[in-house]
């Protein structure tokens, strides 16, 4: 309705400097971005992905990540970095997102490690002291295993 009104589809919320199509991909609206985009709506492939890598990614988070890499498959390839400080830092919510939309489990970083080796290793201060700690490393790494398998075949 607004797109039809003429509203500026990229014009940024005045109080949160945020374009509609961000704030959408934020909340995993699929409907929405797609929506946007239809109406001439532009941001870059970058933007969105940051905004959607929140700490919790849903199954429309995760459905959003798909449609985004569908549409700039080259785009998990420059993630690969940053999957290794999701393992390490234990952001394992992003990072089992990123696998389920096709990322390469067996990446090696620049030292010859595998996600598995870093897996951990550096905790972020939200889960350093955390007591269920050892149960969600423990998790990831059977979803890792699992994956690596997967792709094997």
């Amino acid at each position: 309705m607004l797109a039809e009104g003429g509203a500026d589809l990229e014009e940024p919320d005045c109080s949160l400097q945020r374009e509609p199509l961000e704030m959408a991909a934020d909340k995993g609206h699929l409907e929405v971005v797609k929506f946007l985009e239809g109406k001439g709506a532009q941001v870059s492939d970058e933007k969105l992905f940051q905004e959607l890598m929140g700490d919790k990614m849903d199954a429309e988070s995760t459905g959003l990540l798909q449609y985004l890499v569908d549409r700039n498959p080259d785009y998990l390839a420059s993630q690969e970095d940053k999957m290794f400080e999701l393992c390490a830092e234990g952001y394992f919510g992003r990072l089992e997102a990123l696998i389920k939309v096709g990322a390469n489990v067996h990446v090696k970083n620049s030292e010859g490690q595998s996600l598995l080796d870093v897996l951990g290793s550096t905790p972020s201060w939200r889960n350093s002291n955390d007591k269920k700690w050892p149960k969600q490393v423990e998790k990831m790494k059977t979803v890792l295993e699992k994956a690596m398998k997967k792709k094997k075949k």
